[in-house]
């Protein structure tokens, strides 16, 4: 029996939800390197005499500190978006 267009499977729903959220995370990974490889190249420009590398340094892991934790609560986030999703759809 095929489906009609109008009319999902709940199973065919979730997958497609679930596609939706993998492109949004991969989206999200990709705009997120795309900032620091801005940023790293804006604190190049500004600062490119910089005697103390470890200043740099600092800067630096504090900007992929930061880029790790916005991923991972837009990971965590989609998630439960999923969980919510799957259980409303099963009913």
């Amino acid at each position: 029996m095929t489906e009609s267009p109008g009319k999902k499977t709940v199973a065919g729903r979730v997958e497609t939800l679930s596609d939706e959220v993998l492109d949004s995370i991969q989206a999200g990974q990709r705009t997120a390197m795309d900032a620091v490889r801005k940023f790293v190249d804006t604190l190049d420009e500004v600062t490119p005499n910089i005697v103390d590398e470890s200043a740099r340094k600092k800067v630096l892991d504090a900007a992929l500190d930061m880029v790790d934790q916005l991923v991972r609560t837009q990971l965590e986030f989609l998630r439960k978006v999923i969980g919510s999703a799957g259980e409303a759809l099963r009913g």
